[in-house]
């Protein structure tokens, strides 16, 4: 009986996996219609990730790097826990989705779960604006205490039809 034990124990721990690499998309129809996500890893591996309410943004972090966790089986990972790593250029993206706030502009960053402010110097006139509510992805340098000058940003959705 205390076998049985020991295998269980060894299965249930081995089911748990991390995964890091590249966020994509095979070139197929069917994968496109059915929002299938990939992650690639260094080692040349393909792993199919399926995710919760958060599978919404992931086929538009195409290119991007991502770490994951979650229960294995077989080349499929049920993601519990995410984290976008590089935003496809090298650099550490946040993500979230953007507000406005007495007189400023906010994101509840998704990856380190924390306010930050950001700063639109340089943008057009009401580029912030329309972003406003909607998911994004914004790489930037940090120029002070939960200040970022935005640099670059991609929307996490459809382009709205206004």
């Amino acid at each position: 009986m205390q076998w049985i034990w020991g295998m269980l124990f060894l299965v249930g721990c081995n089911l748990k996996h991390n995964a890091r690499g590249l966020i994509h998309q095979p070139m197929s129809s069917e994968a496109e219609k059915n929002n299938d996500v990939y992650l690639g890893d260094a080692e040349g591996k393909l792993w199919q990730i399926h995710l919760g309410d958060d599978g919404l943004y992931f086929p538009y972090l195409l290119g991007c790097g991502a770490e994951v966790q979650g229960l294995r089986l077989g080349r499929h990972i049920w993601v519990e826990s995410w984290m976008i790593t590089d935003a496809g250029d090298g650099s550490a993206p946040f993500l979230g989705t953007l507000r406005f706030e007495l007189g400023r502009y906010w994101l509840h960053d998704l990856n380190t779960d924390s306010e930050l402010e950001l700063l639109d110097v340089g943008w057009e006139q009401g580029t912030f604006t329309n972003l406003v509510g909607l998911p994004i992805l914004v790489t930037g340098l940090i120029v002070g205490g939960h200040q970022i000058q935005v640099l670059s940003i991609r929307l996490l959705q459809e382009e709205p039809t206004d």
